[in-house]
Order: C-alpha cells, then structure tokens, then sequence
C-alpha cells in the first residue's frame, strides 16, 4: 500500500494534468484516446482512497526523514538502474516506459515476448517471490505498447541487488 500527499493552490488544480489516471479520477475511451478527468483535487486520485495507508502517513513520514529522503531517493535509483539492466538480460524482455533508468524510479513494467506476464506471477510466487500482474488501471500507456496486460517489479530502498538477481533468475527459469 502506498500513499502520500500533493499541495497544489486551487487556482491551478484544473491546468496540471495528473500522473496517473484510473477509475476513481477519470476515464479513458480506448477506441478514440478521449481522456476524461473529475473536477478538483479529486483528479489526482488514481485509486480509491487507502485508509490504513492515509493513517499511517504520518508516522511513515518521521521515518523516511530519519533515513533522509536523499537517501532513499539515491538507493531507490540505483535499485531500478540496476534492476532494468539484470531484467534487460531475460531474452525477449520489453520494458515499458523511459529506456533511461535514469528517468523512472522504483517501478519496472515489463514483458517477455511471448510469455502470459500471470504465468511468470505465478512461478515467482511459488518461490515466495512477489511481482504483479495486471493493467493497472494504466489503459493509456498499455494501449501506447498495444499490451493488454504486464508484469511489474516495485522496488523500494529495503530491496537489496541480490533479490533482483534473485528475480531476474527466477523469471529467465520461468520463461525458459
């Protein structure tokens, strides 16, 4: 569960146009490429809204400050830098999004040519290894790839370079 916060001054809400659009904030028409989205500060809400993780914030905050945002921002690149470049190496892996690591953080959409992205979930997670499967309520960007579906990995700080190789082999075993 994720959450967090976003201040924008109500003069603008309407002229930023949100990262990401899901059922709760708007719609997408697939056949035109119509985007729709809600009136107010609603329209920065992707999903519903996720109590335990909106009473917990506060708490996360204090925290993520001890640790340092710098820091956790530095190691969070270096993970996904170092998690596309061991991905990269699965044979017919497609990664969605920038190809420069050095434009995405802690997330990794992918799929392997020819490969159900649910079967790798599936091999994964009887080796008590979790990555997700699914649209993610993310109809633009996998109709931008003509995907219906992707695998993702989600990395945060606390993931260590020995649990993304354990990943990248588990996921070249499950497509080989």
């Amino acid at each position: 569960m994720r959450s967090g916060f976003l201040y924008v001054r109500r003069a603008l809400i309407e002229t930023i146009e949100p990262a990401l659009v899901g059922w709760w904030n708007g719609s997408y028409d697939r056949a035109t490429g119509a985007l729709s989205l809600v009136p107010g500060a609603r329209r920065f809400e992707a999903g519903c809204p996720i109590v335990p993780a909106i009473l917990g914030l506060g708490s996360a905050i204090a925290y993520a400050e001890r640790i340092g945002i710098d820091a956790i921002e530095a190691r969070v690149r270096d993970l996904t830098a170092y998690a596309v470049d061991k991905l990269s190496a699965v044979a017919g892996f497609e990664l969605y999004g920038p190809s420069n690591a050095a434009d995405r953080i802690g997330i990794v959409p992918f799929n392997v040519r020819g490969v159900d992205p649910a079967k790798i979930v599936a091999a994964l997670e009887q080796q008590q290894c979790i990555i997700e499967a699914g649209n993610f309520m993310a109809d633009a960007i996998l109709a931008r790839y003509g995907v219906s579906t992707m695998a993702r990995v989600s990395l945060h700080y606390f993931n260590t370079h020995e649990e993304i190789d354990r990943v990248a082999e588990l996921i070249a075993a499950a497509v080989a």
